[in-house]
């Protein structure tokens, strides 16, 4: 079982009082040693702590690790496994009793080539209010490596991103752009080039639904979207969308439906019929059927 914080021995109450490497004013509380004093570890690693209370009364020994690139793992009465997972400065907190020793946690980012990192779509074009989502897939030719993302944006004015989820919205005209990069690797990043257009004398705003796909061949998905129309636009103007897919052999699109026909990634390109010059993108990844 994954956990932060994992408590193991008698299961007693206790103070949690820090000393300095572990060692106890009192000498009837004995002596609280860890093994390695401190961990430096590549992404994907797994390194184990052993902690032994000297001396004292019987008391549970307790390991939390603190930073995010780090999970402890497979406790028993006195040892944890640390899984390496992202590159940075990270720390582990043994206590037993009043006792507290700290292990520093260095991991290392892994070798080069070994994080792939793609982003769709890319270019990305938005008309100012719209909603995009960027699909980012992280694959690692190393076992025990973090494949979360990060998203930041460079320009907050224009756009803003969801960091964990990718969905930008845009709030402003002008070019930007956003980063995405490997949790594990932040030096593993993709650029996103971002173009905020003014909406239409009719459009003001475009929003698809959904903002992303992930199909099986032969699976199929219902498209629309939202159109806002700009204050004053004929009643008449039609809020209605026509959807095509870049890459047919991947998804092929009739109408509003979208059906996926062979393995592989495309975008479908959304447009108002009000204003085809504005556009937004629905990313799909069509996956084969698991055998």
């Amino acid at each position: 079982m994954d956990a932060r914080r994992l408590a193991v021995g008698p299961t007693v109450g206790f103070a949690l009082v820090a000393a300095a490497c572990g060692s106890a004013s009192d000498p009837s509380a004995g002596s609280l040693d860890v093994t390695p004093a401190a961990v430096t570890c590549t992404a994907g690693d797994r390194v184990t702590l052993h902690a032994s209370l000297d001396g004292g009364p019987a008391t549970p020994i307790e390991f939390e690790a603190a930073g995010g690139g780090i999970w402890l793992t497979r406790p028993d009465r006195s040892t944890a496994s640390v899984a390496c997972e992202a590159a940075g400065q990270h720390r582990v907190q043994v206590t037993a009793g009043p006792h507290l020793v700290v292990v520093p946690v260095a991991v290392q980012p892994p070798a080069a080539g070994t994080l792939q990192l793609t982003v769709t779509p890319s270019p990305l074009t938005l008309v100012n209010g719209s909603v995009q989502l960027l699909a980012a897939t992280v694959t690692s030719s190393r076992p025990g490596v973090s494949t979360a993302v990060r998203f930041l944006t460079a320009d907050t004015a224009l756009v803003v991103v969801d960091s964990i989820a990718g969905t930008v919205r845009a709030r402003g005209p002008g070019t930007t752009q956003v980063v995405v990069q490997t949790y594990a690797d932040p030096a593993t990043r993709v650029v996103v080039p971002v173009t905020v257009t003014r909406g239409s004398a009719v459009v003001v705003g475009l929003a698809p639904d959904p903002f992303n796909l992930l199909l099986q061949v032969g699976d199929s998905a219902r498209l629309g979207a939202t159109v806002f129309l700009a204050p004053g636009a004929p009643a008449t103007t039609s809020r209605a969308s026509t959807f095509t897919s870049t890459n047919p052999d991947v998804v092929r699109v009739t109408g509003n439906v979208a059906r996926a026909v062979g393995a592989g990634t495309a975008t479908i390109v959304v447009a108002p019929v009000a204003s085809p010059a504005l556009k937004a993108g629905i990313p799909v990844t069509v996956r084969d059927p698991a055998p």
